[in-house]
């Protein structure tokens, strides 16, 4: 039994399939492939078709597990679509609460056909033994490779497992690809792209250090030239470091224009990344 305490009609977008179409596609050995569609700057999955983190067998050999199929196999939830009512439990004590969980429950779906949730973008994800795989939890730019950098990923996977290999008699690969309709979808940064970020990092850091030593040592007083010059390096080395991270966050747009808070954030969380 339910109090009912209200009705809320949830609004979603229903853009035509132009108008969010196709922008990846991720494919992975044994499952149906994954389609990503790309709306507003942001990237959507079918509800019923989530990217699945399917269980190898050389994937999790070394904690002496031997699976070869997915216990979930044969499972497929039922589609949702506009015309077919679903059900949620929100833990919230009032009507206006209830109304804010569906306001954002809907603002992170669209309407094409069926129903469509907003989704990290796939990304390379490369094993300790040489596995290549596709993620949606982006760690880190350093054993990871954006979509367009499949020839990079792959070249670094066989590097892995060479290494692997060597130590081991069992051998892990995964045929794992995500095809890049539109290149304007794909938002991380490519591995030289962050590898640079990190050397502006390391310099930035190294000139603040540097300009900490001599504000003890009270440089500005015995070496006053001096001490503007380092002053002045570590200034313009944080602007060339903002700059390159704002360049690298307006794709986080994903072709569309970012307001100034938003491309803040973006940058921000590719310095923080990085």
């Amino acid at each position: 039994m339910h109090e009912v305490m209200g009705t809320h009609v949830a609004k979603l977008a229903e853009p035509d399939p132009d108008e969010a179409p196709i922008a990846l596609i991720a494919r992975r050995p044994g499952e149906e492939p994954v389609e990503y569609r790309l709306f507003g700057h942001e990237l959507y999955v079918k509800e019923s078709q989530p990217l699945r983190a399917k269980a190898y067998a050389p994937s999790c050999y070394h904690h002496g597990v031997n699976l070869l199929e997915d216990p979930r196999e044969g499972y497929e939830p039922k589609p949702v679509t506009k015309d077919l009512p679903t059900a949620a439990n929100f833990p919230v004590r009032d009507k206006e609460g209830c109304e804010s969980r569906i306001c954002s429950w809907s603002s992170e779906r669209i309407v094409v056909g069926e129903l469509w949730k907003v989704a990290a973008e796939p990304s390379y994800e490369i094993g300790w033994d040489g596995t290549l795989k596709i993620s949606e939890d982006w760690q880190s730019w350093k054993c990871e490779f954006s979509a367009l950098e499949e020839k990079e990923a792959r070249a670094k996977a066989e590097g892995f497992a060479a290494e692997f290999l060597a130590n081991a008699t069992r051998a892990a690969s995964d045929n794992a690809t995500i095809e890049v309709l539109i290149p304007e979808a794909v938002a991380y940064p490519t591995a030289s792209e962050t590898a640079e970020l990190r050397k502006l990092k390391r310099e930035l850091d190294a000139l603040e250090e540097t300009l900490k030593t001599a504000d003890l040592n009270y440089l500005d007083k015995f070496e006053p030239v001096l001490y503007t010059k380092i002053a002045s390096a570590a200034k313009w080395k944080q602007v060339e470091l903002e700059s390159l991270a704002k360049e690298l966050g307006r794709r986080f747009g994903r072709g569309t224009e970012l307001t100034e808070d938003e491309l803040d954030i973006a940058a921000y969380d590719v310095i923080r990344n990085c």
